[in-house]
């Protein structure tokens, strides 16, 4: 039940409130920054509104401002403000384990390098506040190279198949796109590759529901699922920018959903799903280099946070 701040007319939904500020004449944004606003703690300036939820929960208008402050004030400050970001998100989302490296930038928060720089370690912090870790510290992939007895199984419906050193045979897969087959034995860890225009076709609404039915078949095999997405995690952020610039990828030109409500799915689905994980890596080659790397340390991948890997220049 929401009450409109101009006329006390009651509403039983957000929605039904938002519509109404029509015949005000009033943006639902500068409803909000002027019946309940809100500060950026580093400048002063209104928080910039975008959606409710985003809005209320804002305590600076970008990351950079959010650095700026941490440079600025006391450790122990900046120590308690973000342990309790991290706890009210965990507790408004009701999770059970601490946040991994994809979850925390695609909220804007400290990346995991950061956040051990101002808790010590950020895995030990979490555990103060009740979360479990689901992945150990960051360690090197180092592994021996892929044997010449492997071969890794592309699936036959792959349009664009990657590259590798490794030999490679075509076969159907009932999930993922690639896998490491050694001695006739396959591997226990699944790559689905996506180009970003795929990445954003897939979790739109009219594709959602049948790309979570694949995951659902890596979990009931016990599969760790990796999918791997061929664009970095900082232009993945920004595809409403490409839209604008008139990409080729037409479903830049399609899609009407926004980066954010991207990222809030894959939030999602990583609390939903334990055996999957993003991991946004710098182009086709890179995803090459990766997909091979990750299939040569079978035995660490499910413990470790891709994405901070990755980003540590460690995998």
């Amino acid at each position: 039940m929401g009450k409109c701040k101009i006329c006390e007319k009651e509403f039983k939904s957000d929605r039904s409130l938002h519509a109404h500020l029509k015949a005000h004449k009033i943006k639902v944004g500068n409803y909000y920054q002027e019946f309940f606003p809100r500060y950026d703690l580093y400048d002063g300036e209104l928080i910039e509104y975008k959606t409710k939820e985003q809005y209320l929960e804002s305590l600076f208008n970008s990351h950079l401002n959010f650095k700026k402050w941490r440079e600025e004030r006391p450790s122990d400050e900046v120590r308690t403000l973000c342990l309790n970001l991290i706890k009210s998100r965990a507790e408004k989302k009701n999770m059970e384990y601490s946040m991994c490296q994809v979850e925390l930038r695609s909220l804007r928060f400290p990346a995991i390098d950061e956040l051990n720089q101002i808790f010590g370690d950020y895995y030990d912090a979490c555990e103060s506040i009740g979360l479990k870790n689901k992945y150990k510290k960051t360690f090197l992939f180092e592994g021996e190279p892929i044997s010449n007895d492997s071969v890794i199984y592309v699936d036959t419906r792959e349009k664009n198949p990657l590259r590798f050193n490794t030999k490679t045979e075509l076969k159907g897969l009932k999930f993922g796109d690639y896998v490491l087959s050694t001695d006739g034995e396959v591997n226990t860890c699944r790559i689905e590759r996506k180009s970003l225009a795929d990445f954003v076709g897939t979790l739109r609404p009219d594709n959602y529901d049948r790309f979570c039915r694949e995951i659902e078949k890596a979990q009931e095999a016990n599969t760790l699922l990796v999918i791997l997405i061929e664009q970095d995690f900082k232009h993945a952020l920004s595809f409403g920018h490409l839209r604008k610039q008139h990409s080729k990828e037409r479903i830049f030109k399609n899609t009407r959903v926004t980066s954010q409500y991207i990222l809030r799915r894959v939030r999602n689905l990583i609390r939903e799903y334990p055996l999957i994980q993003f991991l946004f890596v710098d182009g086709r080659k890179e995803a090459s280099r990766v997909v091979e790397k990750i299939f040569s340390n079978e035995e660490i991948v499910g413990k470790v946070d891709l994405q901070l890997a990755y980003d540590s220049k460690k995998l």
